[in-house]
Parts: C-alpha cells; structure tokens; sequence
C-alpha cells in the first residue's frame, strides 16, 4: 500500500493543496491502521474460541472441546473464509473507487516534475546560486 500511499499524496499536492503533507498522511494511517490490525488480531482467536477450540496450557496445547471437526472448521473460517472475503470487498472498492488510473499516474509525474523543477530553479535564484 506504500506506493499507492507515495501516489495519494502526490496527487494531493497535484490537484488539492499544492503542498507537500507527507507528515499529515504519515500522522493519519496509524490512526486508521492501528484499530483494523487490533481487530484483525483478536477477530480469529474469537471465532475459534466459538467453535470450541481453546488453548489450554503451554503443556497441553489446544483442546477442541466441540469436537474436532468444528474445531477445524473455526480455524478455516477464521484463516481463510474471514480474510477472503475482507480481500474481496477491498479488491471491489479499489477498482470502483480508486481513482488514479495508469494514464492519471503518468499525467501526474510529469507536472509533478515540472513543477519540482520550479521550485528548485526558484530557490536557487532566491540563493544567488
């Protein structure tokens, strides 16, 4: 999500602000990343607590108290089924709502660019360089 994030943030200078806020969306993410991965974390031992897998001792390991066929069936929900289904749902929304488009990536590098370059001719002119 890194190189996706380098380009939100570029068009965010591009076309919104016109300045440079790595810091604000660098502040923003844990904001909103840190919740989902707590979630994440907790959401599977709680499904497999649900179907009666539990960890009983560091001696013991697991028990499965419902069986273990419900058991196993805890662990791929919360493994597989759970994960695929967030992926699907993130995959959708991506392509209906994601906006920069290959050709809209390259549009922007460009005047980025130009831009960029400005700047730095401007600052050196402002430096008697």
């Amino acid at each position: 999500h890194n190189p996706m994030r380098a380009d939100t943030i570029d068009y965010d200078y591009w076309k919104i602000s016109g300045e440079r806020r790595e810091s604000l969306y660098a502040g923003i993410g844990p904001l909103l990343s840190k919740p989902m991965i707590s979630v994440a974390l907790a959401l599977p031992p709680a499904i497999m607590t649900a179907f009666g897998l539990i960890y009983v001792d560091a001696l013991g390991g697991l028990s499965a108290t419902n069986g273990l066929v419900a058991a196993s069936l805890g662990v791929n929900i919360s493994m597989n089924l759970i994960p695929g289904i967030v992926s699907l749902i993130g995959l959708l929304v991506w392509i209906k709502f994601y906006p920069l488009t290959g050709e809209v990536v390259k549009e922007m590098k460009r005047e980025v660019k130009i831009l960029h370059e400005q700047k730095r001719k401007d600052y050196q002119e402002s430096r008697g360089s």
